[in-house]
Formats: structure tokens, C-alpha cells, sequence
């Protein structure tokens, strides 16, 4: 907009006056989201507050200062067109690689784009300068690799911080996280890609495709294990359907999958050998005959975890088949689930945009608590230690502690936007 005397005018006008009586934003996020005393925000209000939350240094009574040194020129862009986008897929880097670099979050958007977001620590600063912890870490955006419209519909870390992507498109690509290109790629062999899992050894990918089959990826040369590589191994028995979701038991010597045709599948991961196959019953739509499709899968030491578009997550032994426990939580599809490293707990989440917890006491599974994180349906969960990272339609990814989460105030959630 054109400027004219009055925008430079040093005199207040009616409006700026009201503006400045009107309560600061930090103040009411400071109180809902940090929880800072309501006593601190007042004794930030006589005087410090501004400067402090500023970070700047100040002498005396800010409030008192004139305009032009409590103000700072003001451009409004216009012609770069920022289109947010929905989250599809979140992943962190493993473990045996923090002891080198941070703790990594990928996060995969419709648009094709990945970012990674690196933690840090969360701190915060009183009025009298005094450090507070917030316990659970902080994030910025530290990298983002640009891709094409689905091209990331799911992503995983490899050992050495490598990054997989894979879509609907049919191609596997590893990313660099220092130059932010693909380093290798790879067609899937069977077509669309709905699921990607890597081994916990780090040494194999494997693949959810399209066309009923589950293909295996050599991530290192099998002659010079340290040479890094993608290199198709096998693909083992395909099934009728499409594959929807894929993971590797905690040793490395099962894959399970799941399918649009309502069955969860197991196979030897070398041999390729069927060792079980497990359908599940149409709730929703008896007549129909419709089975339920299976979106997600998590395998635990003894048991298999699976949502279905019937809002169910059921709990199913992994050396029989038989079902344990089934929990109706979710009032729509449920879309990923999650477990954290001891295997005593199981998150689940989908249309409905609640987060279900799930514990495990003695042999039994039981219904915790749940919580609704955003506006749209949650696409992916991710765990890593005590942190539970969520990602939804709305863009924002949403984090939370895990041991905390059944007595955690939604008002703790720290969001990280786009």
C-alpha cells in the first residue's frame, strides 16, 4: 500500500494508542503454552517485558522510550506465493547417530518437499534473566529438499543419517542432508509406494508396493558392507491387493504387511516363506462385504499393532495370528500407530485427530487416554525417547511428552509450523 504522511507521522494516532494498551501476544502464550507465573508477566509489565522478551539491551523504562526506539521498519511481501502444505509422513534419525550429530526430525508434505528439523534445547527466560527448562526439546527447520507433488508419501532414516522418500510415484530416493539432493534413486518394481521400513540393523529397506508385493533393498554392497548402495535383493510372494503399510519385527527376521484387502501378512524376511496371514472382520460395512483396509502396523517384540479404516486398533499375537485385544477408540479410520522403545506403550491416530494411548500391564493391553492434537486428520506419528512427535492435514507437527502424556495439559503442546 502507498504510504502517505500520516504512516510516518511520529504523533500517535487514535489506533496506535490502542494498539499499544492492548494486551502483547507473548503474554497470553507465555501463560498458556510455557505456564510463566501470572505474577512474572506483571512484574515484566511495569517496564521490562518488552525489551526482555526482545532480547535487547535497555536502560530504564522502555514504555517511557520514544517511538522511534521501540519500533523497527515493517515490509509486507507480496509477490512470493506461500502455499502450506499437509503433513504426510514424519520420521526420526536413529539413535546410534545422535552421538555425532542432533536429533533430526524429517518430515515428508504433500507437495513433495521434505524438511528436517533439527532439536535444541527449549529454555526461557524470566524478567529477572533467570533460565528456565522446558524439559522436552525446542525445533527449527534446519533443511528442506524440494521434490515433486507425491513423490513423499512416506520417509525413513538408514544408519549414517541416510533419508529415503517414496511415493506414489513409484521411485525411491535417498537424500543428502548436507548438499539437500538425492544421492541415489531406484524404482520401486511394483509400482506406487505406501510403506518403507528400515531394517533396525540398518542394512536393508523394505518396500510396500502397489501391485501386492514387498520388495527388499540392499542399502550397503553386500562385498563391501561399508560402500553404501540400493540395490534391489528380492521381492517377496505377492499378495492380492495393494500393500498399504510394512515393518520389520525387532530382529530383523520377519516383515509383516498390511493390505487394502483386510488381511495382515507375515513372511520370513530371507527365505520370502509365508509364515501367517491374518484376516480381519468387517465391522462397519457387514452387508457390503467390504473389507476393512489395514493403513498402519507396528511390530513389538510378541505382538502385532494394526489400525484399520474401522477406527479399530487391534492387538494380534505374533506367533499365532490370534487376536488379543481390539479397542474402538477412533471414530474414523485410524491411519498410524506408534510404539516407544520398551514396547509397554502404543499410540494410534487417524481421521479423528485424537492421539489414543494404549499400555500394556502384565499381558494385557489397556485403553489409557486420549487427546485431540489439531484441526484435521493425523496423518503420521513418530517416537524417539520420551518425545511423540504428530503430523496432520493442518500442516503442523505436534509434540508431547510420552511418559507424561496421560497428565499432560494440552496447553504444554509445542507446535512447530510450517
Amino acid at each position: 500500500p502507498t504510504r502517505t504522511k500520516m504512516d510516518v507521522d511520529s504523533t500517535p494516532t487514535a489506533a496506535a494508542a490502542k494498539r499499544e494498551a492492548a494486551p502483547k501476544p507473548w503474554r497470553r502464550e507465555l501463560v498458556e503454552v510455557i505456564g510463566v507465573d501470572q505474577a512474572e508477566l506483571a512484574e515484566a509489565d511495569e517496564g521490562e517485558g518488552d525489551a526482555f522478551m526482545k532480547g535487547e539491551p535497555f536502560e530504564g523504562d522502555l514504555d517511557q522510550a520514544p517511538p522511534s526506539e521501540r519500533s523497527m521498519p515493517l515490509h509486507r511481501c507480496r509477490f512470493v506465493t506461500w502455499n502450506p502444505s499437509s503433513v504426510e509422513a514424519l520420521a526420526f534419525n536413529r539413535p546410534s547417530e545422535r552421538q555425532r550429530h542432533q536429533l533430526m526430525l524429517a518430515v515428508a508434505r504433500a507437495s513433495g518437499d521434505v524438511e528436517v528439523w533439527t532439536a535444541c534445547p527449549a529454555v526461557f527466560y524470566d524478567s529477572s534473566y533467570r533460565k528456565h527448562s522446558l524439559g522436552s526439546p525446542a525445533w527449527h527447520k534446519s533443511r528442506r529438499m524440494l521434490g515433486s507433488q507425491g513423490s513423499a508419501h512416506v520417509v525413513a532414516w538408514g544408519e549414517d543419517d541416510r533419508l529415503f522418500t517414496a511415493g506414489l510415484s513409484g521411485v525411491i530416493i535417498e537424500w543428502s542432508v548436507s548438499t539437500l539432493l538425492p544421492v541415489r534413486t531406484s524404482v520401486s518394481y511394483g509400482g506406487a509406494v505406501w510403506g518403507l521400513s528400515v531394517s533396525h540393523n540398518g542394512n536393508q529397506l523394505a518396500v510396500a508396493c502397489d501391485d501386492g508385493g514387498v520388495r527388499v533393498f540392499d542399502l550397503y554392497n553386500t562385498d563391501t558392507e561399508s560402500v553404501p548402495s540400493l540395490t534391489l535383493a528380492r521381492t517377496l510372494p505377492r499378495k492380492q491387493g495393494r500393500l498399504m503399510c510394512v515393518a520389520w519385527s525387532p530382529d530383523d527376521t520377519v516383515l509383516y504387511a498390511g493390505s487394502d484387502k483386510g488381511t495382515v501378512q507375515a513372511w520370513h524376511a530371507e527365505t520370502g516363506e509365508s509364515l501367517l496371514v491374518v484376516t480381519l472382520r468387517t465391522h462397519t460395512r457387514p452387508r457390503a462385504q467390504v473389507p476393512p483396509i489395514v493403513w498402519c502396523i507396528a511390530a513389538l517384540r510378541d505382538t502385532i499393532v494394526s489400525g484399520d479404516s474401522d477406527g479399530r486398533t487391534q492387538f494380534w499375537d505374533a506367533s499365532t495370528g490370534a487376536l488379543q485385544q481390539e479397542f474402538a477408540t477412533h471414530q474414523a479410520d485410524v491411519l498410524c500407530v506408534a510404539a516407544d522403545s520398551t514396547g509397554t506403550r502404543v499410540f494410534s491416530s487417524g481421521v479423528d485427530n485424537d492421539v489414543a494411548l494404549f499400555m500394556r500391564q502384565g499381558g494385557t493391553w489397556g485403553y489409557k487416554q486420549k487427546k485431540r492434537v489439531g484441526s484435521h486428520d493425523v496423518r503420521a506419528l513418530a517416537i524417539t525417547g520420551d518425545v511423540l512427535a504428530s503430523g496432520s492435514v493442518d500442516t503442523v507437527v505436534t509434540q508431547f511428552s510420552v511418559s507424561d502424556f496421560a497428565a499432560q495439559p494440552a496447553s504444554w503442546f509445542v507446535t512447530v509450523s510450517p
